[in-house]
């Protein structure tokens, strides 16, 4: 209710131990080796692998600086953040374009990170994926509006629409 952080388990990159020792956080997201976490003031703080680890893919050092963000989900070795307008920015490793792919515009009320990929919902209720395809993740999303919900899984996706269904596509 503070708004602390608790993180345990493995903690080879810093992931549990270099988590803020503060109060105040409204909202946080786990990649595989790396959280971030929204503060009161919307700014992004993040931690676990960091520049000169094996795995770094700039998911901690390049997170957004800016103090206007509404939401922070993280994927495998990336992260998204959804910002006061709707507005998606993305940081981190973008080897199959889940960063530099991120739709532009705004309206947008939510994003997930999958492990490759992501998906974001907008205000109408319509989806958006991109990233990784290998699986159909990204490309067999059902189109249309009225989505309640999205979900990013590893390589997979959901998405909850507005008679209470649950349709997911990619990997099964």
């Amino acid at each position: 209710a503070s708004g602390s952080i608790q993180c345990w388990g493995n903690d080879d990159y810093g992931q549990v131990s270099n988590r803020p020792t503060v109060s105040g956080y409204t909202d946080l997201s786990s990649g595989w080796y790396h959280t971030c976490a929204l503060d009161s003031t919307g700014g992004i703080d993040c931690w676990g692998i960091e520049d000169g680890s094996s795995a770094d893919s700039g998911q901690v050092t390049d997170a957004p600086t800016g103090t206007s963000y509404t939401a922070v989900r993280m994927g495998g070795y990336h992260g998204c953040a959804l910002d006061a307008v709707g507005r998606i920015e993305c940081w981190g490793d973008d080897v199959h374009s889940q960063v530099s792919s991120t739709p532009t515009g705004t309206g947008y009320t939510d994003v997930r990170g999958g492990n490759q990929h992501n998906c974001a919902l907008d205000s109408s209720g319509s989806l958006e994926c991109w990233g990784r395809d290998w699986e159909g993740q990204v490309s067999s999303m059902p189109g249309g509006s009225g989505h309640l919900a999205v979900g990013a899984g590893g390589d997979d996706s959901c998405a909850l629409d507005a008679s209470g269904s649950i349709q997911c596509w990619g990997y099964d």
